[in-house]
Protein backbone atom coordinates (compact mmCIF):
# COMPACT_ATOMS: atom_id res chain seq x y z
CA UNK A 1 0.00 0.00 0.00
CA UNK A 2 1.41 3.47 -0.80
CA UNK A 3 2.89 5.38 2.04
CA UNK A 4 1.14 8.63 1.22
CA UNK A 5 -1.55 9.56 3.68
CA UNK A 6 -1.86 6.08 5.27
CA UNK A 7 -4.73 6.22 7.69
CA UNK A 8 -4.13 5.51 11.38
CA UNK A 9 -7.20 4.04 13.06
CA UNK A 10 -6.74 6.50 15.89
CA UNK A 11 -6.96 9.50 13.50
CA UNK A 12 -10.32 11.09 12.85
CA UNK A 13 -11.28 13.72 10.26
CA UNK A 14 -7.78 14.96 9.45
CA UNK A 15 -7.71 17.11 6.33
CA UNK A 16 -4.60 17.38 4.22
CA UNK A 17 -4.37 20.13 1.59
CA UNK A 18 -1.91 19.81 -1.28
CA UNK A 19 -1.50 22.25 -4.14
CA UNK A 20 -0.31 20.49 -7.26
CA UNK A 21 0.02 22.33 -10.57
CA UNK A 22 -2.73 24.76 -9.75
CA UNK A 23 -5.23 22.09 -8.60
CA UNK A 24 -6.39 21.84 -5.01
CA UNK A 25 -6.57 18.24 -3.73
CA UNK A 26 -8.65 17.64 -0.61
CA UNK A 27 -7.96 14.32 1.22
CA UNK A 28 -9.96 13.09 4.20
CA UNK A 29 -8.30 10.68 6.63
CA UNK A 30 -10.38 7.73 7.75
CA UNK A 31 -10.38 4.48 9.75
CA UNK A 32 -9.73 2.36 6.65
CA UNK A 33 -6.31 0.68 7.02
CA UNK A 34 -6.15 0.41 3.25
CA UNK A 35 -5.90 4.17 2.87
CA UNK A 36 -8.18 7.16 2.19
CA UNK A 37 -10.90 7.38 -0.44
CA UNK A 38 -10.17 8.90 -3.85
CA UNK A 39 -9.31 12.61 -3.53
CA UNK A 40 -11.84 15.26 -4.48
CA UNK A 41 -10.31 17.48 -7.22
CA UNK A 42 -11.56 21.04 -7.38
CA UNK A 43 -10.20 23.13 -10.34
CA UNK A 44 -8.72 26.55 -9.71
CA UNK A 45 -10.74 29.11 -11.70
CA UNK A 46 -9.33 32.33 -13.18
CA UNK A 47 -11.81 35.05 -14.05
CA UNK A 48 -11.90 36.67 -17.50
CA UNK A 49 -13.58 40.09 -17.50
CA UNK A 50 -15.23 41.20 -20.74
CA UNK A 51 -16.08 44.86 -21.29
CA UNK A 52 -18.28 45.29 -24.39
CA UNK A 53 -17.94 49.07 -24.12
CA UNK A 54 -14.28 48.88 -25.18
CA UNK A 55 -13.91 47.79 -28.81
CA UNK A 56 -10.93 47.08 -31.06
CA UNK A 57 -12.55 46.75 -34.44
CA UNK A 58 -10.16 48.54 -36.75
CA UNK A 59 -9.01 46.27 -39.55
CA UNK A 60 -6.84 46.32 -42.67
CA UNK A 61 -8.42 45.42 -45.99
CA UNK A 62 -9.41 44.35 -48.52
CA UNK A 63 -5.98 43.01 -49.57
CA UNK A 64 -7.13 42.60 -53.15
CA UNK A 65 -5.03 40.32 -55.34
CA UNK A 66 -4.22 43.15 -57.74
CA UNK A 67 -5.00 46.76 -58.55
CA UNK A 68 -5.81 46.23 -62.23
CA UNK A 69 -9.00 45.83 -64.25
CA UNK A 70 -10.93 42.58 -64.00
CA UNK A 71 -13.45 41.66 -66.70
CA UNK A 72 -14.82 39.01 -64.36
CA UNK A 73 -15.58 41.61 -61.68
CA UNK A 74 -16.54 44.32 -64.16
CA UNK A 75 -14.13 46.91 -62.82
CA UNK A 76 -10.87 47.53 -61.06
CA UNK A 77 -10.21 44.65 -58.66
CA UNK A 78 -9.08 46.90 -55.82
CA UNK A 79 -11.96 49.31 -56.31
CA UNK A 80 -14.62 46.58 -56.38
CA UNK A 81 -13.53 45.30 -52.97
CA UNK A 82 -12.60 48.67 -51.44
CA UNK A 83 -15.71 50.71 -52.28
CA UNK A 84 -17.92 48.90 -49.73
CA UNK A 85 -15.27 49.53 -47.03
CA UNK A 86 -14.31 53.09 -47.89
CA UNK A 87 -16.45 54.90 -45.34
CA UNK A 88 -16.39 52.24 -42.63
CA UNK A 89 -15.04 53.49 -39.31
CA UNK A 90 -13.62 50.03 -38.67
CA UNK A 91 -11.24 50.32 -41.63
CA UNK A 92 -7.82 51.42 -40.38
CA UNK A 93 -5.91 51.08 -43.66
CA UNK A 94 -6.22 49.73 -47.18
CA UNK A 95 -4.07 46.75 -48.20
CA UNK A 96 -3.37 45.70 -51.75
CA UNK A 97 -1.32 43.29 -53.85
CA UNK A 98 0.12 44.19 -57.25
CA UNK A 99 0.06 40.88 -59.13
CA UNK A 100 -1.45 42.54 -62.18
CA UNK A 101 2.15 43.58 -62.98
CA UNK A 102 4.22 40.76 -64.52
CA UNK A 103 7.97 40.52 -64.05
CA UNK A 104 8.41 42.11 -67.48
CA UNK A 105 6.38 45.23 -66.61
CA UNK A 106 8.10 48.60 -66.80
CA UNK A 107 8.01 50.46 -63.50
CA UNK A 108 6.73 53.56 -65.29
CA UNK A 109 3.68 51.56 -66.37
CA UNK A 110 2.57 51.12 -62.75
CA UNK A 111 1.99 54.82 -62.09
CA UNK A 112 -1.66 55.12 -63.17
CA UNK A 113 -2.91 52.23 -61.01
CA UNK A 114 -0.93 53.43 -57.99
CA UNK A 115 -2.23 56.98 -58.44
CA UNK A 116 -5.76 55.55 -58.41
CA UNK A 117 -5.21 54.31 -54.86
CA UNK A 118 -3.78 57.64 -53.72
CA UNK A 119 -6.39 59.83 -55.43
CA UNK A 120 -9.55 57.78 -54.84
CA UNK A 121 -8.77 56.03 -51.57
CA UNK A 122 -6.54 58.55 -49.85
CA UNK A 123 -8.91 58.88 -46.88
CA UNK A 124 -6.99 56.09 -45.09
CA UNK A 125 -3.36 54.89 -45.11
CA UNK A 126 -2.48 52.11 -47.53
CA UNK A 127 0.01 49.24 -47.51
CA UNK A 128 1.34 47.14 -50.37
CA UNK A 129 1.02 43.85 -48.51
CA UNK A 130 2.30 41.20 -50.98
CA UNK A 131 4.41 41.11 -54.13
CA UNK A 132 7.68 39.59 -55.34
CA UNK A 133 7.89 39.46 -59.13
CA UNK A 134 10.64 41.94 -60.02
CA UNK A 135 14.43 41.77 -59.97
CA UNK A 136 16.10 43.15 -56.84
CA UNK A 137 16.87 46.46 -58.57
CA UNK A 138 13.36 46.88 -59.96
CA UNK A 139 11.95 45.87 -56.57
CA UNK A 140 13.75 48.84 -54.99
CA UNK A 141 12.46 51.08 -57.77
CA UNK A 142 8.94 49.71 -57.35
CA UNK A 143 9.02 50.35 -53.60
CA UNK A 144 9.84 54.00 -54.31
CA UNK A 145 7.04 54.04 -56.89
CA UNK A 146 4.54 52.77 -54.29
CA UNK A 147 5.72 55.29 -51.70
CA UNK A 148 5.59 58.24 -54.08
CA UNK A 149 2.66 57.40 -56.36
CA UNK A 150 0.28 55.50 -54.05
CA UNK A 151 1.41 57.32 -50.90
CA UNK A 152 1.91 53.87 -49.37
CA UNK A 153 2.80 53.67 -45.70
CA UNK A 154 4.39 50.22 -45.98
CA UNK A 155 5.66 47.58 -48.38
CA UNK A 156 5.87 43.83 -47.65
CA UNK A 157 8.18 41.76 -49.82
CA UNK A 158 6.55 38.33 -49.95
CA UNK A 159 9.53 35.96 -50.26
CA UNK A 160 11.24 36.66 -46.95
CA UNK A 161 12.80 33.28 -46.04
CA UNK A 162 12.59 30.49 -48.60
CA UNK A 163 14.29 27.31 -49.79
CA UNK A 164 17.92 27.55 -50.84
CA UNK A 165 16.91 27.03 -54.48
CA UNK A 166 14.84 30.24 -54.56
CA UNK A 167 17.07 33.12 -55.67
CA UNK A 168 14.27 35.67 -55.26
CA UNK A 169 13.91 35.28 -51.51
CA UNK A 170 15.47 37.69 -49.03
CA UNK A 171 17.00 34.84 -47.05
CA UNK A 172 17.89 31.46 -48.60
CA UNK A 173 17.68 28.52 -46.21
CA UNK A 174 19.44 25.21 -46.74
CA UNK A 175 18.21 21.86 -45.46
CA UNK A 176 21.14 21.86 -43.03
CA UNK A 177 19.99 25.13 -41.46
CA UNK A 178 22.53 27.46 -43.10
CA UNK A 179 21.31 30.75 -44.53
CA UNK A 180 22.40 33.20 -47.22
CA UNK A 181 21.40 36.85 -47.51
CA UNK A 182 20.47 37.90 -51.03
CA UNK A 183 20.30 41.32 -52.74
CA UNK A 184 16.57 41.39 -51.90
CA UNK A 185 17.47 41.38 -48.20
CA UNK A 186 19.70 44.42 -48.68
CA UNK A 187 17.04 46.17 -50.74
CA UNK A 188 14.68 45.97 -47.76
CA UNK A 189 17.51 47.10 -45.47
CA UNK A 190 17.88 50.25 -47.57
CA UNK A 191 14.29 51.16 -46.68
CA UNK A 192 14.28 50.07 -43.03
CA UNK A 193 17.71 50.57 -41.43
CA UNK A 194 17.55 54.37 -41.40
CA UNK A 195 13.76 54.84 -41.53
CA UNK A 196 11.69 54.10 -38.45
CA UNK A 197 8.35 54.65 -36.75
CA UNK A 198 7.38 58.30 -36.69
CA UNK A 199 9.29 59.26 -39.83
CA UNK A 200 7.26 61.23 -42.38
CA UNK A 201 7.74 61.18 -46.13
CA UNK A 202 8.83 64.54 -47.57
CA UNK A 203 9.14 66.00 -51.05
CA UNK A 204 12.32 65.20 -52.96
CA UNK A 205 12.93 66.91 -56.31
CA UNK A 206 15.11 64.66 -58.45
CA UNK A 207 15.03 65.18 -62.21
CA UNK A 208 16.95 62.04 -63.17
CA UNK A 209 16.65 59.33 -60.51
CA UNK A 210 13.70 57.81 -58.59
CA UNK A 211 14.03 58.84 -54.94
CA UNK A 212 11.94 58.97 -51.79
CA UNK A 213 12.80 60.92 -48.65
CA UNK A 214 11.80 60.83 -44.98
CA UNK A 215 12.38 63.10 -42.01
CA UNK A 216 12.63 61.87 -38.42
CA UNK A 217 10.39 63.16 -35.57
CA UNK A 218 13.11 65.52 -34.30
CA UNK A 219 13.45 67.22 -37.68
CA UNK A 220 17.23 66.76 -37.51
CA UNK A 221 17.70 63.73 -39.75
CA UNK A 222 16.60 63.07 -43.33
CA UNK A 223 16.91 59.71 -45.07
CA UNK A 224 16.72 59.47 -48.86
CA UNK A 225 16.62 56.20 -50.82
CA UNK A 226 17.70 56.53 -54.44
CA UNK A 227 17.78 54.05 -57.32
CA UNK A 228 19.96 54.41 -60.39
CA UNK A 229 18.44 52.00 -62.94
CA UNK A 230 20.72 53.22 -65.73
CA UNK A 231 24.07 52.05 -67.05
CA UNK A 232 25.90 55.32 -66.28
CA UNK A 233 26.94 56.72 -62.91
CA UNK A 234 25.47 60.02 -61.73
CA UNK A 235 26.91 62.49 -59.20
CA UNK A 236 24.32 63.90 -56.79
CA UNK A 237 24.63 66.79 -54.37
CA UNK A 238 21.90 66.92 -51.71
CA UNK A 239 20.64 70.16 -50.24
CA UNK A 240 17.71 70.79 -47.90
CA UNK A 241 15.48 73.84 -48.32
CA UNK A 242 15.84 76.21 -45.36
CA UNK A 243 18.28 73.91 -43.52
CA UNK A 244 22.02 73.44 -43.21
CA UNK A 245 23.39 69.95 -43.76
CA UNK A 246 25.83 69.14 -40.94
CA UNK A 247 26.97 65.74 -42.24
CA UNK A 248 26.17 63.24 -44.95
CA UNK A 249 26.78 59.51 -45.22
CA UNK A 250 25.59 56.84 -47.63
CA UNK A 251 25.29 53.07 -48.06
CA UNK A 252 25.08 51.45 -51.48
CA UNK A 253 24.18 48.11 -53.07
CA UNK A 254 25.12 47.17 -56.61
CA UNK A 255 26.06 44.02 -58.52
CA UNK A 256 29.32 43.73 -56.54
CA UNK A 257 28.73 45.16 -53.05
CA UNK A 258 25.86 44.93 -50.57
CA UNK A 259 24.99 47.90 -48.33
CA UNK A 260 28.57 49.19 -48.48
CA UNK A 261 29.53 52.51 -46.89
CA UNK A 262 30.02 55.14 -49.59
CA UNK A 263 31.95 58.32 -48.84
CA UNK A 264 30.87 61.74 -50.13
CA UNK A 265 33.25 63.20 -52.70
CA UNK A 266 34.84 66.63 -53.09
CA UNK A 267 34.18 69.95 -51.42
CA UNK A 268 30.51 69.73 -52.44
CA UNK A 269 30.16 66.36 -50.68
CA UNK A 270 28.36 64.76 -53.59
CA UNK A 271 27.40 61.09 -53.71
CA UNK A 272 28.19 58.89 -56.71
CA UNK A 273 25.15 56.85 -57.63
CA UNK A 274 26.74 53.92 -59.42
CA UNK A 275 25.03 52.22 -62.39
CA UNK A 276 22.32 49.73 -61.43
CA UNK A 277 22.50 50.59 -57.74
CA UNK A 278 20.39 51.37 -54.68
CA UNK A 279 21.70 54.01 -52.26
CA UNK A 280 20.54 55.19 -48.84
CA UNK A 281 21.68 58.75 -48.07
CA UNK A 282 21.48 60.05 -44.50
CA UNK A 283 21.60 63.81 -43.92
CA UNK A 284 22.15 65.17 -40.40
CA UNK A 285 20.86 68.73 -40.05
CA UNK A 286 21.95 71.59 -37.82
Amino acid sequence: MPVWLKCNTTMKKIAVLAIMAGVMVLCHACDDPEGPPDPVIEPTITKAVIDPAVTYQEMIGPEAENIGYSSKLGGNTFAVFSDPLKNKSSLAAYAYHTYNFPASALIAQTKADLNMIRDTYGNKPCIMSEYSNFTWLNTAWFIIQNLNEANAAGYIYWLMAWADSNNDSMIKLSSAGAYTLTPFYYVMKHFSKEIDKGYVRIKVLSPLMPMSGFIDPSGKKITVVAVNPNTDAVNYEFEVTGKTVKSIRAMQTDAVNSYKDTQPVGIDKYIILKPKSVTTIVLELQ
